[in-house]
This record gives structure tokens, sequence and C-alpha cells, in this order.
């Protein structure tokens, strides 16, 4: 894949010292990328191509022309049937081709950076090295290396403007491309400056990386790590024969504290929310065009009812009133007045009701409101 191709140029590129190795690794790249140049290589392969598939269909129409048969049907008449032979067109095969090439042919000019970016790395720290400066031949064979890797680069933007791809070489990948060539143009002039550039800034960069990852990963192990061990001689806690007042010494079981604060045990205005969520009571279906739900307050002998309506319709609800009914021992202090509520929207409803006894009683009402 272009992902694995391109850690493998990466590599290549960053780690080949020697003039030996450069020239090995150039070789491989060679290898990888085929015929040069890249565009009229492939244009060959297509003229090729293209006149072999002409040829075979012009020997297949002599062939086989179209041909007409006559058949009985079921009912006893005759029909007459005619056969034609449908013309194939020849796609370029791109498994059959080096695998850096055919990455590019694949559209990913991406890898086609990096891979001019490993050719510019490769070519400059040969230009530095000490054999090579000292031989006799060596400013022959740099440039035949900036040559050969100017060569193809040209003929990765070439490809990513023909045909022969499917989708064009994007601007970020053609500036990339063509500052390596440049670079490799003008190396003779800022040679220290380039090497900075493409090598020494690269190698420093990626320590900074691996830095960052190192550090990154010691936080997250000292993150993760216990910070209090548990000794081999430390008193066993059982938490059902602790003392109720346990919660308020400094060696109180975290697993208690943790149980407190997740249920809210220790706060006061938490139970107040848990007890008041217990006592609220659903009154209609949620479906239901007015929803209603109440929450139930009773203090010795009054009870206190507090209603939330809400008006799941799209139009607006006019003269709703809630009516209460009871049986038993109760008596309804003040009935609730009417109002309009509008659409998606709701209001609250408060009703007391007085107990006589402490006899059983029911409560029940309906919602009346007027049509559309």
């Amino acid at each position: 894949t272009g992902r694995v191709i391109r850690g493998a140029l990466w590599i290549l590129g960053e780690y080949a010292d020697s003039a030996s190795e450069i020239r090995d690794v150039w070789t491989k790249l060679r290898e990888a990328i085929g015929e040069l140049p890249l565009l009229a290589a492939e244009q060959r392969e297509a003229l090729e191509a293209a006149s072999g598939a002409t040829e075979e269909t012009a020997s297949t129409n002599v062939s086989a022309t179209p041909s007409a048969s006559r058949r009985v049907l079921a009912d006893g008449t005759y029909a007459t049937e005619s056969s034609l032979t449908a013309q194939t067109t020849t796609a370029i095969k791109l498994d059959s081709k080096p695998p850096l090439r055919a990455v590019l042919l694949h559209s990913d000019f991406f890898t086609g950076t990096v891979l001019a970016s490993t050719l510019a790395k490769l070519v400059l720290r040969f230009g530095t090295l000490d054999e090579i400066v000292a031989s006799d031949d060596g400013a022959a064979q740099l440039n035949a290396l900036r040559a050969e890797a100017v060569l193809i680069m040209a003929g990765i933007i070439r490809i990513g403007q023909s045909s022969f791809v499917t989708t064009p070489i994007d601007e970020d990948s053609y500036d990339r491309v063509l500052a390596c060539i440049r670079a490799l143009e003008h190396m003779d002039e800022d040679s220290e400056v380039l090497t900075d550039a493409f090598i020494k800034d690269t190698q420093s960069a990626f320590a900074r990386l691996v830095k960052g990852e190192t550090a990154r990963a010691a936080a997250e192990d000292k993150k993760n790590k216990i910070e209090r061990a548990v000794q081999v001689d430390d008193a066993i806690e059982f938490r059902l024969l602790a003392k109720k007042n346990a919660a308020a010494s400094e060696d109180v079981d975290s697993l208690e504290r943790d149980a407190e604060l997740a249920t809210g045990a220790g706060d006061a205005n938490s139970r107040l929310a848990v007890s008041k969520l217990e006592s609220v009571v659903q009154l209609t279906g949620f479906s239901d065009a007015v929803y209603a739900e109440a929450y139930v307050e009773v203090n010795q002998y009054d009870i206190l009812l507090d209603i939330m309506i809400v008006n799941q319709t799209n139009t607006m609800l006019r003269n709703l009133s809630v009516e209460f009914s009871t049986l038993g021992d109760l008596k309804l202090v003040e009935k609730p007045t009417s109002y309009n509520v509008a659409a998606y929207s709701f209001s609250s409803v408060k009703a007391s009701i007085k107990v006589s006894s402490t006899e059983t009683g029911v409560i029940f009402g309906t919602i009346v409101y007027d049509g559309p």
C-alpha cells in the first residue's frame, strides 16, 4: 500500500549514509519505478496495446460476421434469429507494473512527493560525502544522479497532468515536487542551506516527535500507575463492620467515599433532589396530546400537587384546565384556573388538597381544553 511505501521511502532517505548504500538504494528505486521517462513509456505501452487490440478486433470481425438463422417457434411459425459480436477494450493492467509506477497511476501523489523528497535527500547527501568530493569522477557521478532524479520528479508531475490517472495531481503535491526539483537545480549555490533543510532539520523534527511520543507514553503510564500500593502488613477494613461516623475519618475506605459521592449520601442537596424525583407521578402517556406529571408533597394534613403540563401539539390549546375529584375524606381547597398553552410549550399548575382523616382516599381528575 501507499502508506507502507511512504514509510520505506522515508527510512531509505534518512538512513542511507554511505556511497555504496545510496547506490544500492538508487538501484532498487529504479527497479520499483520502471522505465523512464514515465509519461513517454506509458504512452508507448498504450499505443502498443491499442494497436494490438485493433488487430485482434479486425481478425475477429472477419471470422465472426453477423449470422442469421431460422427457428421454428412453438406455434409452428418461423422466426429469424441474429447474433452480433461485442468488441472488448484493453484496460491498463496496473498489477503487472512496478510498485512505485502503479502507485502513481493510482493517483497517489502523496507517495510521489515522498519519493521526490527521498531522491533529493539522497542526492544532497551523496554530494556531501568525503569520498565523492575527493574522487576525480565524483562530480560526474553526482550530476548523473541529479539528472536522473530531476527526470523522475518531472515524470511524476507529467503523469499527474496526463489522462492516464483518474485524479490529476493536487496543488500541494505539485508544489512539493517542484520545490525538490528547484532544490537540486540550485544545490551547487546553496548546498549548506539545502542540506540543513532536507537532512538536518528533518532529523531534528523526527527526534522531537520521538521525544514527544515518549513523554506522552510516560505520562500515560504514570497516570495509570497505582499511587498508593497496599502493603502486606496493612489492616483489612470490613465495610460492613465500620462505624457510621467512619466517613469523617481519614482512614475510610476509598471505595466507601466513591459510593457516597455516587449516591449523594454525604450531600444534603443531592438527597433532597433524589427525594423529589421519587415523588414525581406520571399522569398521562408520552404520546398523548397533553403530557402531565405531578410532584406530590405531603405535609401533615395538606397535600400539595405541583403539576407540569406540556402541550405536545403544533397548535395553541385554549382554556386548558385540570379538574380534580376526590374520594374519601379529601377536600379540594382551591380549584385551578384555566389558561392558554402555546404549541410545544409548558406550564405549571398547583393545587392544594385538605386531608380530614387518615382513611384511604383517591385523587383523580381530567384535563379539559377547547378544540382547535
